[in-house]
C-alpha cells in the first residue's frame, strides 16, 4: 500500500501494476481512507474503494466507483459522504446484503 498525492496527471502517468503483481493499490494522501485499485487483468479499468472501519473494528473496503465513471473529485467527494454516512452509524455493506436477500416479485409469485 503507498500513500500517494493523487492528482489526475499522477493516474494517468503513473499508475500501472508493475509486472508479477496481480494488484496494487494507491492511497490519497488527502483524503483519508480513499484508494484506487489497479489490477494486471485490466489496468484501464482503475476502481476507487474506501477503506474504513465497521462498529466491530473489522476492515472494510466500499466501492466507490469505476475510474471510468468518477473523476477524482467526485471520488473524493463520495467517499467523504461515505465516512459521514459510517461514521453516523450506517452499514453500506450490510445495506447491499439486506437488499439481494429481499425477493423479487416473480420469485414472490412463484
Amino acid at each position: 500500500m503507498l500513500v500517494v498525492k493523487l492528482t489526475p496527471r499522477f493516474i494517468a502517468e503513473h499508475l500501472l501494476c508493475p509486472e508479477g503483481k496481480t494488484r496494487i493499490e494507491m492511497c490519497c494522501a488527502e483524503t483519508p481512507g480513499l484508494y484506487i485499485e489497479v489490477r494486471a487483468t485490466s489496468e484501464r479499468q482503475r476502481t476507487y474503494y474506501l477503506r474504513d472501519k465497521d462498529v466491530n473494528g473489522k476492515t472494510c473496503h466500499q466501492k466507490v466507483g469505476r475510474m471510468i465513471d468518477l473523476s477524482l473529485a467526485d471520488a473524493r467527494k463520495q467517499a467523504r459522504a461515505l465516512r459521514v454516512e459510517i461514521t453516523l452509524g450506517a452499514d453500506p455493506r450490510g445495506q447491499a446484503t439486506a437488499q439481494k436477500g429481499v425477493l423479487t416479485f416473480s420469485e414472490f409469485v412463484e
